[in-house]
């Protein structure tokens, strides 16, 4: 799940459970290309604070139902006039079956960023992306347009910025991007999308499924 850009608004707990064909996240696969359940809660308090949270679960290494993935976020929203609202916080994000020694599966960022309506804004920083000081930027812009017959087109486009890295960790810079669209009846939603990412001066990822088609349903509640 993609943090959202919250606006403030009465106190409310809201929450939705979730299927996904891949469960894909800048540009790779945080269940290995496999089948996921994903339930999402979020509250949203009249002051503008708000949290949000995700539990993903799929087939772990061994086969077996377990939670390969979580996503926690808490942030702040301050409307500026009617058209703007500043939102700013921090993410949590963690995969929890990585298979390179090297790596953490996990990371924090401190973002901020604008919410015009269907258009946002925003710039994260993580001081351990991943790896233990390996620290990067992420710019993205987020867009989305209601259509014909209920449909809604929505697109993603960033890129992930390495700051800094010790000496033999390794961090690409890369482009990321994401077309998707989604049709809702009533609470159930039916969404499909197509990711990638790629790297300036096509350098290698080591991103499997790339680029990648992805299908969901999702029921809120």
């Amino acid at each position: 799940m993609a943090a959202s850009l919250a606006t403030p608004a009465l106190a409310q707990v809201s929450g939705g459970v979730a299927v996904q064909s891949d469960y894909r996240l800048r540009g790779y696969s945080i269940s290995d290309g496999r089948a996921v359940g994903v339930l999402d809660l979020s509250y949203d308090h009249a002051s503008g604070l708000y949290a949000n949270g995700s539990v993903i679960g799929g087939k772990g290494r061994s086969g077996d139902l377990d939670v390969v993935g979580l996503i926690g976020n808490v942030g702040y929203a301050r409307r500026l006039n009617d058209r703007l609202t500043l939102d700013t916080g921090v993410v949590q994000t963690s995969r929890m079956q990585h298979y390179s020694p090297r790596t953490t599966g996990r990371y924090t960022e401190g973002y901020v960023g604008l919410n015009a309506g269907d258009l946002s804004a925003r710039i994260s920083y993580s001081p351990n992306y991943l790896r233990h000081g390996v620290k990067t930027l992420y710019g993205e812009i987020n867009a989305g347009v209601d259509t014909v017959a209920q449909l809604r087109l929505d697109g993603h486009l960033g890129y992930l910025a390495c700051v800094d890295a010790p000496a033999g960790q390794r961090c690409t810079d890369r482009i990321v991007w994401r077309i998707g669209a989604s049709r809702r009846f009533d609470r159930l939603e039916l969404q499909a999308a197509l990711t990638g990412a790629e790297a300036p001066g096509g350098r290698d990822l080591r991103l499997d499924g790339n680029p990648a088609l992805t299908f969901g349903a999702s029921w809120t509640f």
